[in-house]
């Protein structure tokens, strides 16, 4: 795991850290997630390492049928793809969402997991988990994960945080 460094923010903590640069680390890359009708943040235009824009709302409900749209397969393989780019790469990866307490730390923990390989589950989770004090899982992403990449456990570890389990 000392290879996979991740910082989870919110997205004001990330444009904070982006422009106070005081940290030594080179970015991998970044992850920026916000909702279908937000602008990711003016600051990553600046940056040369990859960046992956993923919008989707974090949770499924009524306007779901209106056209605004949850997460999806489609935004996992997109994930899937960007850890392929960023694997040959060395750094911190950043990882945000609107206030860091789902989309985000779920985003990081699947692209940790894809980064590791199937077996890193549970010991990434719990080193996801612990950077942001509160935060829980999104649990339509892990469900999707867990569907679509079946080489992963991302069930038995995720099912440990929820109380009453993955909601459906």
């Amino acid at each position: 795991m000392s290879d996979l460094s991740f910082c989870l923010f919110s997205r004001e903590e990330a444009i904070h850290w982006l422009e106070h640069p005081d940290h030594p680390s080179l970015l991998r890359g970044v992850v920026s997630i916000g909702d279908p009708d937000s602008a990711p943040p003016a600051i990553l235009a600046n940056l040369t390492c990859p960046i992956l824009r993923l919008a989707f709302l974090d949770r499924y409900d009524s306007g779901s049928a209106a056209g605004v749209i949850g997460p999806s397969s489609v935004h996992l393989l997109k994930l899937e793809e960007f850890a392929r780019i960023l694997h040959p790469r060395s750094g911190t990866t950043l990882v945000h969402c609107d206030s860091g307490r789902s989309r985000g730390p779920s985003v990081g923990w699947i692209l940790a997991c894809f980064l590791a390989g199937p077996g890193s589950e549970a010991p990434l989770l719990n080193h996801i988990l612990a950077q942001r004090p509160g935060a829980g899982l999104n649990p339509w992403l892990i469900t999707l994960a867990q569907r679509q990449f079946q080489r992963f456990d991302f069930t038995t570890p995720a099912l440990k945080q929820f109380k009453h389990g993955v909601r459906r």
